[in-house]
């Protein structure tokens, strides 16, 4: 049985997802344990491109990585389109109370 990621990232906090981006350390994302999110070592493959050795992350790590990051920018942008509806309304009361 598969995990179903998306189901897994959507039941992340904002907090849960700033801190897998954030990382353990250099090398290991946190574990989230009761989401079932374990942590992941992001050891570094070294590749050998001719003139210069270029870092690179496993791809499940890559993977991880983007959907977290695509998650967390939805749900900063769903915060901020809040924030602006309640500016937007509290603006239209005091023009209305004028």
């Amino acid at each position: 049985m598969g995990v179903d990621i998306e189901a897994t990232l959507q039941s992340l906090t904002l907090e849960e997802k700033i801190a897998l981006l954030a990382g353990k350390d250099f090398w290991e994302t946190v574990p989230v344990p009761g989401k079932g999110v374990p942590a992941i070592k992001v050891w570094p493959h070294i590749i050998n491109s001719g003139r210069s050795i270029q870092l690179t992350l496993p791809r499940q790590a890559m993977a991880q990585t983007v959907l977290v990051v695509k998650s967390s920018l939805e749900a900063r942008e769903q915060h901020v389109s809040r924030q602006q509806s309640a500016q937007r309304r509290h603006s239209t009361q005091n023009m209305l109370k004028r």
